[in-house]
């Protein structure tokens, strides 16, 4: 009777430890399970954001960046974008996709917002600086291959400055697209 019993009490033993070792894979499965969503969510949530915020006018609009320190012309059917918990910037693109221009609001004014702007750049031309109808002055120069502009616009205040990559080998042919921009620039202060 002592092996019965003892028989008896394995098997009733076998299904707690079974059980133990299922509730243990399946936390383990739901914290993989949350591990994974949230993965997810951080590369989702951002994208989806930006895409939520972005615009496309048909007609030219004034468009600012969030924290209303510049703002500019917005070229019909273009794209601005206000990257994703960035509220000083703007992601410009042309209708073609081709010319992708980030502008951005800086408290400085404008000859050190180029100088910071244009510092790391490689093979930039020398910068001209003029007087634009606005009264502001813009300085802005020129990679060797044509392909970036870096530029800022403002005075002795606030300023914004502008980045401009042209993916293609006729970057010639989006100058006078990113000088309307330049020209359109303004800044709070």
């Amino acid at each position: 009777m002592t092996a019965r019993r003892t028989r008896a009490r394995a098997a009733h033993a076998e299904p707690r430890r079974r059980r133990g070792g299922t509730i243990a894979i399946a936390v383990a499965g739901a914290v993989a399970g949350l591990a994974m969503l949230s993965g997810a969510a951080y590369v989702v949530v951002p994208l989806v954001a930006t895409n939520l915020t972005s615009r496309t006018p048909t007609v030219d609009t004034p468009v600012a960046t969030a924290n209303l320190a510049a703002s500019f012309l917005l070229p019909a059917r273009w794209t601005a974008q206000h990257p994703f918990l960035r509220d000083d910037e703007l992601v410009v693109r042309s209708p073609d996709g081709r010319l992708v221009l980030t502008i951005t609001a800086v408290a400085r004014p404008v000859d050190a917002a180029f100088a910071a702007a244009a510092a790391g750049t490689a093979g930039l031309g020398s910068a001209v600086t003029e007087i634009l109808g606005s009264g502001l002055r813009s300085s802005h120069a020129t990679t060797a291959d044509g392909h970036t502009v870096i530029a800022a616009v403002g005075g002795d205040g606030d300023s914004a400055t502008v980045t401009a990559s042209v993916d293609t080998d006729d970057a010639a042919a989006y100058r006078p697209a990113i000088a309307r921009v330049l020209a359109s620039i303004r800044v709070a202060r």
